[in-house]
């Protein structure tokens, strides 16, 4: 008997998460979106996004977000934050997923302390990323660096419109003016260096900031950026 070709692994991917804080943002939720890819086009371009709804009434248009999403150029893998079986129903008759984090929408319960019984906890530590890609050289508009399973030193500029990737860190001794993102793979202890900070995007563990959101007082200045509860932090250093 042939040996299968074909086979279903379980695994995990970083994926971009939209949250809908409220109904108000419903009405402007195209010129938002639009608004932020028209700032890293090349980043958002095809990108699986998922869009959380856990703030919004019980009656949601998941058509409408659909399109939004797609009109923009990315790709909407499914809903988070379904509150009742009527929204999962018409996620699904959409032809989306209904995605469930365990994780955050787990209840608390409060119990009496009697009850309590002592917990055995178990801590997974992962293998983090030891190899590294060095890349002598200037990097221009329109090229691509990924360094996969590894992490990224860059002996030169990153011009704007050029874009680099690791799964660990990003070590750049230049200037970086286009993109740098960091984690790929979902390491959020990656971190991302640079002598001098004029970035496009950086993200880290698909936690990402644009140009605007960079303080002035990192501009143009050596820079450390690390992701810390879910919010990426800039630092200088000498």
């Amino acid at each position: 008997m042939a040996e299968q070709s074909i086979k279903f692994k379980g695994t995990s991917f970083t994926l971009s998460v939209i949250h809908i804080e409220n109904d108000a943002a419903m009405v402007n939720l195209h010129t938002f979106i639009a608004d932020k890819v028209s700032q890293a086009p090349a980043f958002f371009k095809s990108a699986p996004v998922v869009v959380n709804v856990a703030n919004l009434a019980e009656d949601i248009d998941f058509f409408t977000i659909q399109q939004v999403i797609t009109q923009n150029g990315m790709n909407l893998v499914g809903i988070e934050g379904c509150q009742t079986a009527e929204q999962k129903l018409v996620v699904r008759e959409a032809g989306l997923s209904v995605i469930s984090n365990t994780a955050k929408n787990t209840a608390t319960k409060l119990v009496p302390a009697a009850q309590i019984k002592p917990e055995v906890q178990t801590v997974i530590v992962e293998k983090s990323v030891t190899k590294t890609v060095v890349h002598k050289g200037q990097i221009r508009s329109g090229q691509q660096i990924y360094a996969q399973d590894a992490s990224l030193t860059i002996l030169g500029n990153i011009s704007a419109g050029a874009e680099v990737i690791a799964d660990g860190s990003i070590h750049i001794y230049g200037a970086l003016r286009g993109r740098a993102i960091a984690g790929a793979k979902g390491d959020d202890s990656a971190q991302i260096f640079c002598n001098k900070l004029d970035p496009e995007l950086l993200s880290i563990n698909g936690t990402y900031i644009l140009s605007d959101a960079v303080q002035a007082e990192f501009l143009n200045k050596q820079a450390q950026i690390n992701c810390i509860n879910n919010k990426l932090e800039i630092t200088k250093f000498d």
